[in-house]
């Protein structure tokens, strides 16, 4: 098998990511696994903190997504992080029931072991990823964080005038049923968008 990159050359390693034959000048490897120079320079983390304090990293370990961004890995950290203060916000906004405080143990957890995972990667020299948890095939633009930033503050003007012009019970009722009407209203977006992309396909 000839390298990607060099088709003049064997293939000593198989990219642990993409798939791709590559020859030893172009593979990075920890001595368990390589990846092909496209892939390190994507999800590979070159100033992964390999001199961090293990009483720290246990300590920020408790926080999902700290103990990530401590060692390094700013994009698993960032989104560990946003979902699981997003979790504790749609509780406190929306007085949901169990569903997302099952959600909220589950994710604590995850991030709890992966964090300590990661760790003793790190302490193995083995090479670490920053890969994603999930890909959108959604391209988000300044438009669709406009749109987020008005929903927003809108929810929150509400919720102020609710609060000194509404009965308590009927706020209470209002905040129960928001959140299964965005949950309805995402799904409906995400079939329409789908529906939509079949029929460019058909087209």
């Amino acid at each position: 098998m000839k390298c990607h990159y060099h088709p003049e050359r064997e293939a000593q390693y198989t990219c642990a990511e993409c798939g791709k034959p590559i020859c030893e000048e172009c593979a990075h490897t920890d001595g368990v696994k390589a990846l092909c120079k496209e892939c390190y320079q994507t999800l590979g983390v070159k100033d992964v903190n390999k001199d961090y304090n293990k009483f720290w990293a246990f300590v920020f370990s408790l926080l999902p997504g700290a103990a990530h961004m401590y060692l390094g890995l700013m994009q698993r950290g960032f989104i560990l992080m946003v979902i699981f203060l997003g979790l504790i916000s749609l509780m406190n906004l929306f007085f949901i029931g169990p569903l997302p405080a099952f959600a909220f143990v589950i994710l604590w957890f995850y991030s709890f072991f992966d964090a300590h995972h990661i760790i003793k990667k790190v302490k193995n020299n083995e090479i670490v990823l920053d890969k994603p948890f999930f890909r959108l095939d959604i391209q988000f633009k300044s438009l669709h964080a406009a749109y987020g930033l008005l929903i927003v503050g809108s929810l929150s003007l509400l919720n102020v005038i609710f609060k000194d012009y509404v009965p308590w019970h009927v706020i209470y009722k209002i905040r129960t049923m928001l959140f299964p009407l965005l949950l309805i209203g995402l799904g409906a977006f995400i079939l329409f968008r789908i529906k939509r992309a079949e029929r460019n396909q058909v087209k």
